[in-house]
C-alpha cells in the first residue's frame, strides 16, 4: 500500500481532494506499523519479540540513514537534468517507492518462510 501511494506521488495529481485521499492512505500505512509489534509479541512471546523487534528497528534505522543519504544524491542527479527545479523530488519519490517495494517483498518472503516452518523461532505455545 505504501509503495503504491508513494509511487502515485510520481504522477500529476489533478485535485486537492485526490491529494488528500493519497495523504490519508499514506497516513494509514504509516500508522499501521505498530501492528507489527503486536503480531511479533503474539507469535513469539514478549521476551523473544523484544529481541526481534530491537533488531528490526536497528535495521530500519540503518536503512533510513542510507536512504536519506542516497536520496540526496538521487535528488541532485534528477535536478540537474531536463526535469526542471522540482526534478529532485521525483528522484526522492522514486527512491521511496523502491524502498517500500523492497520492504513489502521482504515481509512477504518472511511470512512465506514462517508458513513453511523454516523459521529460526519455534511457534508460540
Amino acid at each position: 500500500m505504501s509503495a503504491l501511494a508513494v509511487g502515485a506521488l510520481l504522477l500529476p495529481i489533478p485535485s486537492g481532494v485526490l491529494l488528500g485521499v493519497l495523504a490519508f492512505i499514506l497516513g494509514v500505512a504509516l500508522q499501521s506499523f505498530p501492528i507489527v509489534n503486536a503480531v511479533c509479541a503474539e507469535r513469539w512471546g514478549l521476551a523473544r519479540a523484544g529481541e526481534s523487534l530491537g533488531w528490526i528497528n536497528m535495521i530500519g534505522q540503518f536503512a533510513g540513514a542510507v536512504s536519506l543519504s542516497v536520496s540526496g544524491y538521487v535528488g541532485i542527479a534528477f535536478s540537474s537534468g531536463p526535469r526542471g527545479s522540482l526534478g529532485e523530488y521525483e528522484g526522492i519519490w522514486w527512491l521511496g517507492t523502491v524502498c517500500c517495494a523492497i520492504g513489502a517483498s521482504a515481509g512477504w518472503l518472511a511470512r512465506r518462510r514462517l508458513k513453511d516452518g523454516s523459521s529460526a523461532y519455534p511457534p508460540a505455545p
